[in-house]
């Protein structure tokens, strides 16, 4: 204990440790679980003994083991709380000049009481409150929602700093935190039943020895022994678990199973806490003992300071708040990712692009101008002759093969080699060029960022979405329902990317019926923040009205009020009623029937024959 100590005392918690953490693991969470860890072992021995043949018991019994020790776990919580330090406290974007100290930059932001999602309609009125306040009070678990880019991680980025920097004013021993992003889930020891608990258990450095291919006779016994060591510990050693970045889990399944696991945690922590971030539909369960928020888009005066903070010279924070405030997308789903991507490529350019798309296509010609200029790729090769826009339709493809193909967020070098050799001849590059290549993504373009040791990330989710979504468009079809169920963020981008949203909609939704509502919610609520260009064709506005009659699922009634008051949706209307010329309203609904009803629906362009509407919609349609 005593070498433990005197090891930490150069870094800038070690009081934390030794006043506030030491004593709870010590004398209240390494006690309680080796109690735990006695009593549960009588029992699977006990089981195996008796269930399986004496050489199947024999290796059992050799390669089981549950063991908590001392300095081990103080090593694992302590080198979570530095890893913790260091990411919280700065900001980095790769378009910025600098890092950006977060709390330099860091702006009060607000949050709704309450999901906008559970809402009636969108003239309920939701509380709001000030993202401060929230935490300091922790009598319930807390789930944080917002949309790509919200501030989700910034807010709890500087969460952690105000623990670390005020610790006395916190009710916990210590913060854990989990980033969903950072873990790797194909380099695990648990096979199919890789979880939340086996994730903190190994972070926490309790350490279960059991032979995988026994797990499943076992199952019971084996999770209920990690469940209830993870709720001790957590509970006596009295810790805050904050877990960042849910819908970063690349696999459905798993995403499904670790949403199941946090209702377990909620019904089971009885002093611990956690507080989980999450963009608004994929998080789905309600969980007791838990608080819902969701972020609220930046105000006017957020957005100043944001700006003021970014820039620090009040000259140039007036004139990008002008053009920010003079283009199409200053409204209610500006966030502060889209905003710190402004600052930062107006401290470059002293300009902004025109809509929120072209922002990721900004950010990647910059970047990649930035690769070409590095003089070690300046070489006489086939490699050296790859020009930016191929450039771009290799990384498109890459991230394709990571979102779809692996399921992963996070990758090794050997990821990234496995890849390009699944893609180098489709984009004529030579097979001898795979290390060379790996080399320059890792370390020149900026677009990858190193989390560790032999992995690798885009630099932000979003940015790995815009690059899937543009090889999905730029395929000579439309992928095959199996492709985008399982990417509803990228189709939706992909969308708006095409020369012909119209289009390229009327295509997607051939299927729509196989998508299920999960599905839909974060397809539309990315359909909304991406803000699509449409023609005067009516087929979208036919289609919300089929799917808010045949479906009742609320997001197809929101989405729609949403495109038509923040794109130029309404520009179907026109046509909408120049073919649907026949109408009879009813006191809640309206009935509308086709100019041409006679003649067959393949002639119509598949639209239907009569179309029911409720009032409240013919009122939006009529304005």
């Amino acid at each position: 204990m005593n070498e433990f100590l005197e090891s930490i005392k150069a870094i800038d918690y070690a009081d934390i440790i030794e006043k506030k953490i030491v004593p709870k693991v010590v004398e209240k969470g390494i006690v309680s679980v080796n109690k735990l860890f006695k009593l549960a072992s009588k029992k699977i021995i006990e089981k195996a003994r008796k269930e399986l043949p004496k050489e199947d018991y024999e290796y059992f019994s050799d390669n089981y083991d549950l063991e908590i020790e001392e300095s081990f776990v103080l090593r694992r919580i302590a080198d979570n709380l530095k890893k913790t330090n260091n990411w919280a406290k700065e900001i980095y974007f790769n378009t910025a000049l600098t890092s950006k100290r977060l709390n330099k930059v860091f702006v009060e932001i607000d949050l709704f009481l309450s999901p906008l999602k559970f809402r009636f309609d969108e003239s309920e009125k939701t509380e709001r409150v000030k993202g401060t306040t929230i935490i300091k009070r922790y009598d319930k678990h807390k789930i944080i929602y917002g949309g790509a880019g919200a501030g989700k991680t910034t807010f709890i980025k500087k969460i952690c700093t105000e623990f670390l920097e005020n610790p006395d004013k916190n009710p916990f021993s210590c913060p854990v935190v989990i980033r969903f992003r950072d873990i790797d889930y194909s380099n695990n020891n648990y096979g199919n039943h890789f979880g939340l608990f086996p994730i903190l258990i190994d972070i926490l450095g309790i350490q279960i020895k059991f032979p995988i291919d026994k797990i499943d006779l076992f199952y019971n016994e084996y999770h209920s022994v990690i469940k209830q060591a993870v709720v001790s510990f957590l509970d006596d050693c009295n810790i805050l678990l904050i877990a960042d970045g849910f819908d970063e889990i690349p696999n459905t399944s798993l995403k499904n199973k670790i949403e199941k696991e946090f209702h377990e945690l909620s019904l089971s922590l009885e002093s611990a806490r956690f507080i989980l971030t999450s963009r608004n539909n994929d998080f789905i369960l309600k969980l007791p003992q838990t608080e819902e928020y969701e972020i609220c888009p930046l105000n006017d005066n957020q957005i100043k300071k944001i700006i003021k903070n970014w820039l620090g010279d009040k000259k140039q924070s007036e004139d990008l708040y002008e053009q920010i405030r003079k283009s199409p997308y200053y409204d209610t789903t500006m966030r502060p990712l889209t905003l710190s991507h402004l600052c930062a490529i107006y401290e470059r350019r002293k300009t902004i692009p025109p809509k929120p798309r072209y922002i990721y296509d900004f950010v990647l010609n910059l970047l990649l101008e930035s690769w070409d200029q590095q003089r070690s790729i300046v070489r006489p090769s086939e490699y050296a002759d790859f020009y930016i826009e191929k450039k771009k339709e290799f990384l498109a493809h890459l991230s394709y093969w990571f979102s779809y193909h692996l399921e992963k967020n996070v990758f090794s070098s050997e990821d990234l080699k496995k890849c390009y050799n699944k893609i180098y001849k489709t984009h004529n590059l030579p097979p001898s060029q795979s290390k060379k290549v790996v080399i320059e993504l890792e370390n020149h373009t900026g677009l990858l960022v190193q989390i560790g040791y032999n992995s690798y990330e885009f630099s932000h989710k979003s940015l790995q979405e815009f690059l899937t979504a543009k090889y999905i468009y730029s395929l000579p079809k439309i992928p095959e329902y199996s492709i985008l169920k399982e990417l509803p963020n990228e189709t939706a981008i992909a969308i708006c990317l095409s020369s012909s949203p119209n289009a390229y909609f009327e295509n997607f939704i051939k299927d729509y019926k196989r998508y299920d509502e999960n599905f839909w919610n974060i397809f539309l609520d990315r359909l909304v923040d991406e803000s699509p260009d449409f023609n005067e064709n009516p087929s979208v506005l036919v289609f919300f009205f089929i799917t808010i009659k045949e479906t009742e699922i609320p997001i197809f009634r929101r989405t729609l009020k949403a495109l038509l008051e923040h794109t130029n949706l309404k520009i179907s209307i026109s046509n909408f009623n120049k073919i649907y010329t026949e109408r009879i309203a009813y006191k809640t609904e309206t009935r509308y029937t086709h100019k041409n009803i006679s003649i067959s629906v393949a002639d119509r362009n598949n639209f239907p024959g009569t179309l029911i509407i409720g009032n409240d919609i013919v009122e939006l349609i009529n304005k």
